[in-house]
């Protein structure tokens, strides 16, 4: 029991840590991001 308990903590930790540094990515990209943004409203046209 003592294990299961140890591993949530575990891996809850390690959630927020790996989506800060995935958030900082795609933040960071923004403006790149954008650019692809604008054929995808294109395509929803289309549809």
């Amino acid at each position: 029991e003592f294990r299961v308990l140890h591993k949530t903590p575990k891996k809850e930790k390690k959630t927020p840590t790996s989506v800060k540094p995935i958030h900082y990515g795609p933040k960071k990209q923004g403006s790149k991001v954008v650019h692809p943004a604008e054929p995808a409203e294109e395509k929803r046209d289309f549809l």
